[in-house]
């Protein structure tokens, strides 16, 4: 026969008091995780501009007539965007923003409200009219209530 000892039966009891509480704490952890992953709302999808074939197009070249008679000779039709292409050359950043003032003061002069693209390239100016004015504007003020960027805490 054996003697148990009140330090065995103790050792036994903390083994098994050990062995509750870590299957108590995966399954809280379990279900702690299930519970994040739902309450975390979906963002929507972030919706591109729409972009279609032009049905007019403009290249700064010589002889063509200004971006500004350009404009103003094109139809209005509030389902059209115009976009305008301000493309530089790698070092001649300087000279853009009298360029890009420039474009500005064209689109305003023939009373468009135009989407202006910056991007390196081999220079030069283009425009195309196309219907493919987007449903809302793409720039917002994310400072506005409305418009609030949606944090995601993944921290309880």
């Amino acid at each position: 026969m054996t003697r148990t000892t009140w330090q065995t039966l103790l050792a036994d009891l903390a083994l098994v008091l050990f062995m509750v509480t870590v299957g108590a704490l995966v399954r809280a952890k379990h279900q702690h995780a299930q519970g994040l992953v739902a309450r975390v709302p979906a963002s929507p999808p972030a919706a591109l501009p729409q972009e279609s074939i032009p049905l007019s197009v403009y290249r700064d070249v010589p002889g063509a007539p200004g971006l500004a008679t350009w404009l103003e000779q094109q139809p209005r039709d509030a389902r059209q965007q115009t976009t305008i292409l301000v493309r530089y050359l790698p070092g001649t950043e300087r000279g853009l923003t009298g360029r890009v003032d420039a474009v500005i003061a064209a689109a305003n002069a023939a009373g468009t409200h135009p989407r202006i693209v910056i991007e390196p390239g081999q220079g030069g100016i283009s425009a195309g009219v196309a219907f493919d004015a987007s449903p809302e504007p793409m720039a917002r003020d994310l400072l506005s209530p409305d418009h609030r960027l949606q944090h995601r805490n993944l921290q309880p």
